[in-house]
């Protein structure tokens, strides 16, 4: 999740559980210690060919560093006289922030490394955007009331709003994977490995992409209104690259087979080229309009010269942030005003043999 939204949930959780034996500074503590896993983004490798991308949501993330993160996140607070001689309390209120980090991130899609040392898999739960006002806003203004007042009631209130709004998000992902399943039984396509993925903002508007068989990624756009039918936008089709084929077109160029290994590892086999720069393979678990392949980032085979950092190339390029237009058509979906979303009966009818 984005910064803000995991300090306020580490400091809402903090003064959920030692808001009357820390009043005001259980907030602070839990904040600090809510953030601090994100300072592996610092972590940047000259031998990473993207640019530290893989190592943000690693051992940091992980389960087993909570206890060690906690105590680096306590420390700076031990200076503070008034709270020395309440070791054991600064500690618990950090551990329990601190714990909040690596769990929220893997309800996202990116991929959160949870059970390093014992597993490099990135687990992704794919429940919530990295941004959502509306998990965010109430645990902001829960921890102002509950700071001004020294009560924390408030703070309790909305951390349970919070937490039930992500069971919420597991039942929009639910819809979204069935939706997933009846469009690929309408083409008469097998779902070999299959993901959803929410958009920004909301809950609203998803992104369902699948692998077949046949080596294809196939990408709908699906639109789940909280109170009325479900409507998918059949999108496009695109071969994936797999490493056995990237391998047998740069069979002479080990360091980048080496590069592209580490991308798909952490894209999850969601790569494919990108439709507008054919020197790019994109993550296609992220794109600005969901039924397409238009990724927001990629792995460049060819480094160009501009992409040079520091005298070393990163391999990692942004591609999403200047096309304003497809970011509209984007929030035109999430608010249902794009009429390409039908009724699965309507796509059903529209699929012609």
């Amino acid at each position: 999740m984005d910064l803000l939204t995991q300090g306020v949930l580490g400091a809402a959780a903090a003064q959920t559980c030692f808001g009357k034996k820390l009043p005001r500074a259980s907030a602070l503590i839990g904040f600090v210690a809510g953030l601090l896993a994100d300072a592996d983004v610092f972590i940047r490798p000259a031998s990473d060919p993207l640019g530290g991308l893989t190592y943000h949501r690693h051992f940091t993330h992980a389960l087993a560093f909570i206890p060690i993160g906690a105590l680096i996140a306590a420390l700076p607070f031990l200076l503070v006289p008034s709270l020395k001689k309440q070791f054991r309390l600064v500690y618990l209120c950090a551990l329990v922030a601190y714990a909040t980090h690596g769990l929220l991130d893997t309800c996202t899609s990116y991929g959160t490394m949870l059970l390093w040392p014992f597993s490099d898999e990135r687990i992704s739960w794919d429940l919530i955007a990295i941004i959502d006002p509306a998990f965010t806003l109430p645990l902001i203004v829960g921890l102002i009331i509950a700071c001004w007042k020294r009560k924390p009631l408030a703070v309790r209130i909305a951390l349970a709003l919070s937490i039930t709004y992500m069971g919420f998000a597991f039942v929009q992902h639910e819809r979204a994977i069935a939706m997933q399943r009846e469009l690929a039984a309408m083409r008469g396509q097998t779902i070999e490995r299959g993901r959803v993925f929410p958009t920004p903002l909301s809950l609203l508007l998803w992104r369902s992409v699948y692998h077949t068989p046949d080596g294809l990624l196939v990408a709908d756009g699906v639109h789940l209104p909280y109170l009325s039918e479900a409507k998918a936008k059949p999108g496009s089709a695109t071969a994936k690259i797999t490493l056995d084929a990237f391998r047998a077109q740069h069979v002479d160029d080990e360091k980048l087979i080496a590069g592209f290994e580490r991308f798909l590892w952490f894209t999850d086999g969601y790569a494919a080229a990108h439709p507008d720069d054919p020197q790019v393979i994109g993550d296609m678990r992220y794109c600005i309009e969901p039924q397409t392949f238009d990724s927001l980032w990629g792995f460049y085979i060819d480094v160009p010269e501009t992409m040079t950092m520091q005298g070393r190339s990163t391999r990692m390029v942004s591609l999403g942030l200047t096309r304003s237009d497809r970011f509209t058509r984007a929030w035109d979906a999430m608010m249902g005003r794009d009429p390409a979303f039908e009724t699965l009966a309507n796509v059903k009818a529209n699929l012609k043999p």
